[in-house]
């Protein structure tokens, strides 16, 4: 499969409908991620709905939040998604900007303010709301503080270090 190519080499919803029929007996989780930003997808509700239509328990995706509009948070929290995860690495533009490179720090926030808001407003439990924090050197300072704003808003918190798995490899 090319990883190139834009919207040509998008996975069809038949073929998709087809493999979650083939799995829905014997998977209970999907992650829908690949190589790019799965909101930039705005057909994601429909993936969404027809795994968990086909009972698969668990359908989440990993996102910038760049894209989570008002309009596409009430559709993924219609779609049944059970996990929504939004990797923010920061806790100040500066720092954000470095490491979410083109990405915007307030533009996020708000994003996720209003996801909250429309989530309690539907009176959802679902999708839980996880937040990412990329743990590296340009951003550690901030670890407690990205802790403490986050705590008791998302339902999630993951902290993590990245891996390389090629390290101590010739």
């Amino acid at each position: 499969e090319s990883y190139g190519g834009g919207k040509k080499n998008w996975m069809s919803f038949d073929l998709y409908k087809s493999i979650i029929d083939q799995i829905s007996d014997s998977v209970y989780s999907v992650n829908l991620n690949h190589i790019n930003e799965p909101l930039i997808r705005k057909d994601i509700p429909d993936f969404i709905s027809y795994a968990v239509e086909k009972g698969i328990t668990e359908v989440m995706f990993n996102t910038n939040g760049m894209l989570l509009s008002e309009e596409m948070s009430k559709r993924l929290i219609d779609s049944g998604l059970t996990k929504l995860s939004v990797s923010i690495d920061a806790t100040t533009p500066d720092v954000y900007d470095q490491i979410r490179v083109g990405g915007d720090f307030e533009k996020v926030l708000t994003n996720i303010e209003k996801f909250i808001h429309i989530k309690k407003k539907m009176d959802k439990s679902l999708p839980l709301l996880k937040v990412t924090f990329l743990i590296v050197e340009t951003n550690s300072h901030q670890l407690d503080a990205f802790i403490e704003y986050w705590r008791g808003k998302a339902d999630l918190l993951s902290l993590q270090y990245p891996v390389n798995p090629f390290s101590g490899k010739t």
